[in-house]
């Protein structure tokens, strides 16, 4: 059994009285039907625009399927028709998609973390004529240990450009070494990176160059310290 999801409550859908159950989003069931011959069936729902929609998988690999948006029961009784055409008994599509079953309901009780829609929380917490802005996402990956940042606002180069170059100038005037900086930067997110900041200083680099021109003079080797005169 894959026990799947209760989606919101505004579209959670039950079964039909007089006993009504909930269908679960994404859920999936495999079960061995014997009658004249076994089957092993998969029985799967999910939902569609806001719809239930009941699969029955069949054959050799699962490799046929059936699909309704009607009922599980109907579902059930179709593919009863195809792998017992002989047997014209009514069968509860409740219990071949085994959604009656207590061992699901207990499963998502036992469950500490419940989602809910931010728009269903208390006005404690949300104000329904306040305008909400996503301003950004952290995740991780957990097998690399990684945390990604993902800000949502609008880009200000001049801004940037500002933080870059005080970087830079901070690394010089403290000689922050490239090895040490790196370790600086793997302690926060918020920190300019290092690729960033080498391309600052080549840019910082070729702007001092062409306001302070500086020019290399190669001194033959026979001149000594004897041929300068210093005048005063």
């Amino acid at each position: 059994i894959k026990e799947g999801f209760y989606p919101n409550k505004t579209l959670l859908k039950f079964t039909k009285r007089p006993k009504s159950f909930p269908l679960l989003d994404e859920y999936e069931v495999i079960i061995k039907w014997e009658r004249e011959k076994s089957n092993t069936v998969k029985y799967f729902i999910h939902y569609k625009n806001s719809k239930p929609v009941f699969r029955i998988y069949y054959g050799d690999n699962f490799d046929q399927m059936l699909e309704t948006t009607q009922s599980c029961t109907n579902e059930a009784t179709q593919i009863q028709k195809i792998l017992h055409p002989d047997n014209n008994s009514l069968i509860s599509g409740i219990l071949l998609f085994s959604v009656q079953l207590q061992v699901l309901k207990t499963a998502h009780e036992k469950r500490i973390i419940k989602l809910k829609p931010y728009e269903n929380l208390s006005n404690y917490c949300y104000n329904s004529e306040d305008e909400l802005t996503l301003n950004s996402i952290k995740f991780s990956v957990s097998i690399q240990k990684d945390f990604y940042q993902i800000d949502f606002s609008e880009v200000d180069k001049k801004e940037i450009k500002l933080k870059h170059a005080l970087t830079v100038k901070a690394i010089d005037q403290k000689q922050i070494s490239q090895d040490g900086y790196r370790t600086i930067i793997s302690l926060s997110n918020n920190l300019i990176k290092e690729w960033a900041i080498s391309e600052e200083k080549v840019i910082i680099n070729k702007e001092m160059q062409e306001k302070i021109p500086i020019s290399i003079i190669k001194l033959d080797n026979n001149y000594s310290t004897e041929s300068f005169k210093i005048h005063q």
